[in-house]
C-alpha cells in the first residue's frame, strides 16, 4: 500500500514540475509530503519482512520503478545551466571566464540561455564536472539523457549501501530508506541534478575505505608500512573524483586521513586534493580564477539556511561561513578520530547545517552516510520529506515580489520536524537497553 502512494504520489507530481506556473511548488510540495508519507511506510513494512524472506529484484524493481514515473517531470532549472556551458565549451569558450550573459556569449543565444538563473555569474561547478557536460554536449545534451546518467548514478549509489550494509551486519534492505526515497527520485530522476554523480563517488570512497579498515593487522617493519595498498589510492583517488565534481566533500578530508592513518594519508591525500587543480589547468588555472565564482556564489548567497539565519537575519554571513564551517568539521574529525564511520556523517551533517544555502538537493549528501549508520538516520530521513518546502520559495516570491526571502512558518516546517524526531530517537534509546533498537531503523 504504501508503495502504491508513493507512487501514485510521483506520477501527479510530474504535472507541477515547472515552478515558474504560479500554483505548481504549492501543488507539488503537498503531493511531495504526501509521497513521503507512502515511503515512510513502505519501507517499514519492508524491514519488518523476515529476513532473507524479500526478493532482492523486489528492492530494486520498487527502485527503478519510482524513478521512472519520474522521468516526465519538468527539470530543475539547473540542467539549462548544465545544457550551455556544455554547448558553449565546443565553440571555444571558457565558462569560468564567460558569463551566460556576457556580450561574447550573445550570439549563441538559445531557448537554454532564456531559462539560465544567475546569468551574470560564471560556472561555479568544479573542473570534472564542466568536462562532463562538454562531453554530453557531443552527444546526449538532452535533458533525458541527462536524467537517465545522473539515475544510473543513483542506482549505483544504493547499490554500495548495500553492500555496506550487509558488511556491518545489517539488513541491505534498509538501504531502502535511500534507494525509495522520494527526494532522491526527484533530485536525479525529475529534477536532472547531478548530486548523484559526486555522491557515486564519495560513497566508493567510503567502502574502499570500509574494507581497507576491516582487513586483519600484521607485522610490518618501518619500511614496509609505507607501502599503500590498492584500495588506500582508491579512497582517495575517488574522493578526489568527488571533490572536483562538487566542492561539498572536501570536509571529508580529514576524516579520510584518520581512517587511513598518517603515513597513508601522506602518501595518498595528495591525491585527493590534486585532482581537481590538476583539471582546472585545462581551463586556464591558476591565470583564471576557475574556483572565484564558487567562493564569491557562497559569500554572497543565502537561503533556507538551517543556522546563520539564526545569527543573521539579515543574510549577510559573508566569508564567516567558511572559517566556522572549516573550524567546526575539523573539530569533529579530530573529537571523532577514532571512529571514521561516524565522523564522516556527522562532518558533512555539520557542513550542511552550516552551509549559508541550503537547497533541498543537498540533503542528499549526507543521506547515503546516515542510512549507513542507522541509529541515526531518522532524523535526515524526516529532513528528506520535509525539505520539499523549500520549493514553496517559488511560489512565495512570485507572490510578494520579494528576492528569496523565506518565511519564520516555513523555515520551522522544515526543520521542526527532524528536530522532533532527534527528540524521539534520544527518548527511544535512554528508555532501551543497548542494542534493542534495531539498526537502519528510523
Amino acid at each position: 500500500m504504501g508503495v502504491t502512494t508513493e507512487l501514485a504520489c510521483l506520477v501527479l507530481m510530474c504535472r507541477h514540475g515547472d515552478f515558474l506556473q504560479s500554483g505548481n511548488p504549492s501543488r507539488f510540495t503537498m503531493l511531495a509530503v504526501a509521497s513521503g508519507t507512502g515511503f515512510w511506510f513502505a519501507v517499514r513494512g519492508l524491514l519488518k519482512m523476515a529476513p532473507g524472506k524479500v526478493p532482492v529484484r523486489w528492492f530494486w524493481i520498487v527502485a527503478v520503478l519510482l524513478r521512472l514515473a519520474m522521468l516526465p517531470t519538468f527539470p530543475g532549472d539547473d540542467v539549462w545551466r548544465y545544457r550551455w556551458e556544455g554547448e558553449i565549451q565546443l565553440h571555444g569558450f571558457n565558462p569560468y571566464q564567460s558569463a551566460p550573459d556576457s556580450a561574447e556569449l550573445a550570439g549563441w543565444h538559445n531557448l537554454d540561455w532564456s531559462r539560465i538563473n544567475h546569468q551574470n555569474v560564471p560556472a561555479i561547478y568544479p573542473p570534472l564536472t564542466e568536462l562532463m557536460f562538454a562531453v554530453l554536449a557531443r552527444g546526449a545534451n538532452s535533458v533525458l539523457g541527462y536524467k537517465l546518467l545522473f539515475t544510473c548514478a543513483d542506482l549505483g549509489v544504493a547499490a554500495i549501501l548495500r553492500r555496506l550494509l550487509a558488511r556491518g551486519g545489517s539488513s541491505p534492505e534498509a538501504a531502502a530508506w535511500y534507494a525509495w526515497n522520494p527526494l532522491a527520485v526527484y533530485v536525479s530522476a525529475g529534477a536532472a541534478h547531478f548530486d548523484a554523480a559526486m555522491m557515486l563517488a564519495m560513497m566508493g570512497a567510503v567502502w574502499c575505505l570500509d574494507r581497507l579498515s576491516v582487513q586483519p593487522p600484521r607485522e610490518e617493519n618501518v619500511a614496509s608500512s609505507w607501502r599503500v595498498p590498492p584500495l588506500a589510492w582508491a579512497s582517495a583517488g575517488l574522493l578526489g573524483v568527488s571533490i572536483a565534481r562538487t566542492a561539498g566533500p572536501v570536509v571529508v578530508l580529514p576524516v579520510g586521513g584518520f581512517a587511513l592513518g598518517w603515513r597513508r594519508a601522506l602518501v595518498t591525500l595528495p591525491l585527493a586534493v590534486g585532482i581537481a587543480p590538476i583539471l582546472a589547468i585545462l581551463y586556464g588555472f591558476p591565470g583564471v580564477r576557475v574556483f572565484g565564482a564558487l567562493e564569491r556564489f557562497i559569500q554572497g548567497y543565502q537561503v533556507n539556511d538551517a543556522f546563520w539565519w539564526l545569527v543573521d537575519p539579515a543574510g549577510r554571513v559573508g566569508g564567516i561561513y567558511g572559517w566556522t564551517a572549516a573550524t567546526v568539521c575539523l573539530a569533529l574529525a579530530v573529537w571523532l578520530r577514532n571512529d571514521w564511520r561516524r565522523a564522516a556523517l556527522w562532518v558533512m551533517g555539520a557542513a550542511l547545517l552550516l552551509s549559508p544555502a541550503l537547497h533541498a538537493w543537498y540533503v542528499l549528501w549526507v543521506l547515503p552516510l546516515a542510512v549507513w549508520r542507522g541509529g541515526s538516520a531518522r532524523p535526515w530521513v524526516v529532513l528528506s520529506v520535509s525539505v520539499f518546502g523549500y520549493f514553496l520559495l517559488w511560489d512565495i516570491n512570485h507572490a510578494s515580489g520579494r528576492a528569496w526571502e523565506e518565511p519564520l512558518w516555513l523555515r520551522l516546517a522544515i526543520y521542526l520536524p527532524p528536530l522532533l524526531a532527534l527528540g524521539w530517537s534520544y527518548i527511544e534509546r535512554r528508555s532501551n537497553h543497548a542494542g534493542t533498537v534495531p539498526r537502519c531503523y528510523p
